[in-house]
């Protein structure tokens, strides 16, 4: 399987993730990318470990590219949490009259994927600026503090969870 691999280490957490073209269930054609994450904790005591997945999502031209969350369309700042978080999210380069759609999916029991405990929809600078954990102010513009453009990002956010010597904990999902 064809598949692009980066390792890297935070203290004891060794962090191996996994980029694969994935044969997307809608379209049943692979045009989607299986982006897997294995967390290995090397120590020998139980560590909390999290993680957070962001992408940009630049689409065409357009690098303030609106979302729609089920029947939400997003153009501000939000997040989704828990029971509220759809199966998938879509971003667009234009809601109007879109050209290109990009997609994620969060659930689909066949590829085992991880479900994240939030979605955060946000501009690109603020995220990239907090390496975990945002502050999120709903209906803020997805442009960035001191900048004039604005540029939309998606993260997932997985809570910490204890995670003993030696195991490994795996989350997975598709864009």
């Amino acid at each position: 399987k064809n598949a692009m691999i980066s390792v890297a280490k935070m203290g004891a957490i060794k962090a191996t993730q996994t980029l694969a073209l994935f044969r997307n269930p809608l379209t049943n054609v692979e045009d989607s990318v299986l982006i897997e994450y294995r967390l290995i904790n090397e120590s020998a005591v139980t560590k909390n470990v999290g993680l957070r997945i962001m992408m940009d999502t630049m689409l065409g031209k357009n690098d303030a590219a609106p979302f729609r969350i089920g029947n939400d369309a997003v153009i501000a700042e939000t997040s989704y949490v828990g029971d509220a978080i759809m199966d998938y999210w879509q971003s667009f380069d234009s809601l109007a009259s879109p050209n290109i759609i990009a997609q994620g999916i969060l659930r689909y029991t066949p590829a085992s994927l991880t479900p994240p405990d939030a979605l955060i929809l946000m501009n690109w600078g603020s995220l990239a600026d907090q390496p975990y954990r945002v502050k999120i102010n709903k209906g803020r513009s997805f442009i960035r503090e001191g900048e004039d453009e604005p540029d939309t990002a998606l993260a997932l956010f997985y809570e910490k969870q204890p995670l003993g010597p030696n195991e490994a904990r795996v989350y997975r999902t598709v864009m």
